[in-house]
């Protein structure tokens, strides 16, 4: 299930995309990267597509992603993806929380806006997953702290 999710949110990036330049974009937005090293620049975390698309530059280029302070939300969501292009330093944290879609559509002329607002748990695999859900129910408020011991055996240590 986590993986069709995965493909239909790369399925609607790859579809959206105008330009090779919005491309290079986005992904600025939330990667730093010199030579063959890159560190995330949005470690507080964003839009789940912005760090899809860092992930797919990450992968298309095979550039190494170094995590080496707190890594939030879709951040950890990226690290997952990248999973065997990330190495992880003293200073990374990583914590999660419920993700959110938010769909704001207008209505006729008086241009009233409905927004329909669903909380999820969100896509990780399935080693990631099971370890937050021992850490009880997701909140759009409080975040999940992962094990720094469980962190170690997920990622390299740079």
């Amino acid at each position: 299930m986590i993986r069709l999710i995965w493909l239909v949110v790369i399925l609607i990036i790859l579809a959206t995309q105008d330009s090779k330049s919005a491309q290079s974009a986005t992904w600025e937005k939330v990667l730093s990267c010199k030579g063959n090293t890159c560190k995330v620049n949005a470690w507080e975390g964003g839009t789940i597509g912005d760090f899809v698309e860092a992930y797919l530059y990450i992968k298309r280029t095979h550039k190494r992603l170094v995590i080496d302070r707190p890594c939030y939300s879709a951040c950890v969501v990226l690290a997952d993806l990248a999973r065997s292009s990330v190495c992880i330093k003293s200073g990374a944290r990583f914590y999660q929380h419920s993700a959110l879609f938010l769909d704001k559509t207008s209505q006729g002329n008086m241009k009233r806006v409905r927004t329909a607002r669903i909380t999820f748990a969100p896509p990780h695999s399935s080693d990631i997953a099971a370890h937050f859900r021992t850490k009880g129910k997701y909140s759009l408020r409080r975040f999940k702290k992962m094990d720094e011991s469980f962190a170690r055996t997920i990622w390299r240590s740079c």
